[in-house]
């Protein structure tokens, strides 16, 4: 593709043989994220976290308004990043999918006893909210983006989002995305502005005086 030029690594759609792959990527993000740590019961209840970003990958790779991507290094084969980004098609006064199955039990109230009920519930009504301005808009959403630690520093994850951007662009619509901390620099250095976020304070989902504090979801968007 000619927005992914990365000397020793080549993108191509992904298959669906490659969906363990994908929702191992998932899994080794999300260990990433202090609120990962309350999300869940029994953390890191390994065998519930994965089998549910199986099932997100599944139903993702099965909606036909996503586009996904792997990124595999020449010398070795291995899938070694991936994007998801997606084309949302106006439908005024449309209620939004939900954007994954936990997603859904929250908003339907048929939460598994894996996850903590609040945690969930919150995390899904700040989603919601800072999607709220694109309900009905016509719109390019980066989903997920992911490379394995090895393989970063390389161009690789700017290659992916200017993959992104360009089919943005091409439509000529805005390219919306939710950040987590650790990726929100990244994403304004590459042009996207701040629209609206939600700050958790998770120390009261916490067990006291284990330093944990806020963890905030950014809104952001790139309007072409």
């Amino acid at each position: 593709m000619s927005t992914f030029n990365v000397e020793g690594y080549s993108i191509a759609p992904i298959a669906e043989e490659d969906l363990p792959t994908i929702a191992n990527f998932l899994w080794i993000s999300k260990q990433q994220l202090t609120i990962n740590r309350v999300l869940w019961n029994d953390w890191p209840n390994e065998a519930a976290q994965r089998l549910n970003y199986q099932n997100a990958v599944n139903m993702g790779f099965k909606d036909p308004s996503n586009e996904t991507f792997k990124v595999t290094s020449d010398s070795t084969r291995e899938i070694v990043g991936h994007v998801l980004c997606r084309k949302t098609t106006a439908k005024p006064n449309a209620r939004p999918a939900p954007k994954d199955a936990a997603s859904a039990l929250a908003e339907n109230d048929e939460i598994p006893p894996y996850f903590n009920a609040p945690v969930l519930k919150a995390v899904t009504a700040a989603v919601n909210g800072i999607g709220e301005e694109w309900d009905g808009v016509e719109h390019f959403e980066l989903t997920h983006i992911f490379i394995l630690q090895p393989h970063r520093k390389c161009g690789i994850g700017s290659s992916l989002v200017n993959l992104c951007i360009g089919k943005a662009r091409n439509a000529g619509l805005p390219l919306s995305l939710q950040s987590e901390p650790a990726a929100h620099d990244f994403f304004l250095k590459r042009g996207f502005k701040d629209t609206k976020h939600v700050d958790f304070n998770l120390a009261k989902w916490a067990p006291p005086c284990t330093g944990f504090g806020l963890f905030r979801l950014s809104g952001m968007v790139l309007r072409m």
